[in-house]
């Protein structure tokens, strides 16, 4: 079979020996070329995906921390009655509902986080609830005829109880995600290594 392809190379015209001569590296070269184009798009993909989780994990946090500063405002105005805490639970409360609308926008690629996003928002929207009701002026029971202060320290208590467990469980999905997007990366950059070998 040897000796076959030795005689035809040497029978071959010198224009088709020149063709091949070019053809084969450029071949090769263009091959290689494109493997390194699509391990390169794939790896900018897997870096936006990174970058998206940690986006959608820090617009997590801005609402954990809102919902915080809300119930802890809330309760110091209803004690105290300081016009200061009225003003920063709402800012909060504005707060939580700007971060449930940008992790709509962040998550529409998620159907399952959407989910989770939505039994979240119900509790965010009731604790706004809570916050639209306090007015300014006296914290006493008399401003709240139909139930006590305790009474909706016990209701807000158990709504930011929810309100955690629903942040909690988006983090944990988040984290997951991030945690095999990373991998993804990291298996990538490994493969960048030895293509540059």
């Amino acid at each position: 079979m040897y000796e076959s392809l030795k005689g035809r190379w040497r029978r071959a015209p010198l224009r088709a020996k020149v063709l091949a001569i070019i053809l084969i590296p450029t071949t090769t070269l263009l091959l290689m070329l494109g493997i390194s184009l699509g391990l390169d798009l794939a790896r900018r993909s897997s870096e936006k995906w990174v970058r998206h989780s940690q986006d959608v994990r820090t617009e997590i946090e801005v609402a954990a921390d809102a919902g915080a500063e809300a119930e802890n405002t809330m309760r110091g105005y209803l004690l105290t009655g300081r016009e200061e805490d009225l003003a920063k639970m709402q800012h909060a409360l504005s707060s939580i509902r700007g971060s449930v609308a940008r992790l709509k926008k962040l998550m529409a690629d998620n159907p399952d986080q959407l989910v989770r996003l939505s039994a979240g928002q119900a509790t965010a929207e009731k604790l706004i609830g809570f916050g639209a009701r306090i007015q300014p002026g006296a914290p006493s029971p008399a401003s709240y005829p139909s139930r006590g202060i305790q009474d909706i320290f016990q209701e807000e208590e158990q709504t930011m109880r929810v309100f955690r467990q629903n942040t909690r469980s988006l983090r944990t999905e988040e984290d997951r995600l991030l945690e095999v997007r990373r991998s993804s990366l990291q298996n990538f950059q490994a493969v960048a290594q030895w293509e540059i070998i």
